[in-house]
C-alpha cells in the first residue's frame, strides 16, 4: 500500500471518529430581528449545511426554542444547538449555542458580519468549525500531524473567509472557483481559484491596478502597469485553516521592476 493511500486512509479514519454514531438536536433560531424571513433563511441555511457533514446525524427540532432547563429531556441527542442570529446596524451577529446533553459542558461561539452575504459565504465553515470545537478530541484531531499531509483536496474545503498578507484586508473564495481579495487601500481583485494536482492555484482575474503592489514604489508601477503581468498564487493546503505556497508577482530590485516568486501564509477567518 502505497503512501497516498495510506495518508488518504488515516485522514478518512480521523474525520470519521468526529461525531461519530452522534446526534445533534437543531434547534429554532433566536432573534430580536423584525426581519423573519431573514431569520427563517439564515437558520435554514444553517440547517442544511450541519446535516451534509459527514458522521453527524442532525435531528430537526426546529420547531422548538430550547431551553437549558429542559437539556435533561433530550437524551435522544448527544449534542443540542441552536442559532441566536442578531442584527447590528447594517450588519449580523450570529452567535452558535451547545450543549453537550451528557456533562452539561455549554459551547458558544460570536461571528460578527458587516454583510449579510458573508453569512452565506461562511457558513459551512462556520458550522463544521463549531461541531468540532464540541468534539472533546478536537483540539488533539486539528493539531494532529497526520492533517498536515491533506490529500485529494477540493474547492468546497476552502470556501470562506481568508486573511493573509500586508496590505490585504481579506481574501474571499467562493463555490464554484471564483472570488475576490480586498486590499486595505479600498481596492479589489477578482480571482480564479482551481485545483491542480492537489496544489490550490489562485489567478488574477481582470485589469491590473496599481493598488495590487503597494509594496513597491509606485514610480516603478506606474512605468510597467500596462505590461503587468496577472498575479498568481500556488498554494499547498498546509491544515483545514493554513495555506502555504509562493507568489508570483511584480517587485522591485535595483530600481527596476522585477517579477518573481516569494512565499505567502492565508489563515482561514
Amino acid at each position: 500500500m502505497n503512501k497516498r493511500i495510506v495518508c488518504i486512509l488515516l485522514i478518512n479514519f480521523i474525520f470519521s471518529s468526529l461525531f461519530a454514531q452522534h446526534r445533534v438536536g437543531f434547534f429554532a433560531a433566536v432573534s430580536d430581528s423584525q426581519d423573519a424571513s431573514t431569520i427563517k433563511l439564515t437558520e435554514d441555511l444553517y440547517f442544511s449545511k450541519a446535516s451534509l457533514l459527514p458522521n453527524v446525524n442532525v435531528v430537526d427540532y426546529r420547531n422548538r426554542i430550547f431551553s437549558e432547563s429542559d437539556l435533561s429531556k433530550y437524551s435522544d441527542v448527544t449534542y443540542v444547538f441552536y442559532p441566536e442570529i442578531q442584527e447590528e446596524g447594517t450588519g449580523w451577529i450570529c452567535t452558535f449555542h451547545g450543549f453537550n446533553v451528557a456533562t452539561k459542558k455549554q459551547f458558544s461561539l460570536e461571528k460578527k458580519y458587516d454583510l449579510y452575504y458573508k453569512i452565506l459565504m461562511d457558513a459551512k465553515t462556520d458550522i463544521e468549525n463549531f461541531l468540532i470545537s464540541m468534539e472533546p478530541s478536537s483540539e488533539s484531531v486539528k493539531n494532529s500531524p497526520l492533517v498536515q499531509d491533506i490529500e485529494n483536496i477540493s474547492l468546497d474545503k476552502i470556501t470562506g473567509t481568508w486573511k493573509g498578507e500586508n496590505y490585504i484586508d481579506k481574501i474571499m473564495i467562493m463555490n464554484g472557483g471564483r472570488g475576490f481579495i480586498i486590499y486595505e487601500s479600498g481596492a479589489s481583485m477578482n480571482i480564479s481559484v482551481s485545483i491542480d494536482q492537489n496544489h490550490i492555484v489562485v489567478r488574477q482575474n481582470g485589469r491590473t491596478n496599481p493598488a495590487f503592489f503597494p509594496d513597491v514604489p509606485a514610480n516603478i508601477v506606474l512605468q510597467n502597469i500596462d505590461n503587468a503581468e496577472p498575479i498568481v498564487w500556488n498554494f499547498e493546503l498546509k491544515n483545514f485553516s493554513t495555506l502555504e505556497g509562493q507568489k508570483y508577482t511584480m517587485q522591485e530590485n535595483s530600481g527596476n521592476a522585477e517579477y518573481t516568486q516569494i512565499p505567502v501564509v492565508w489563515k482561514k477567518m
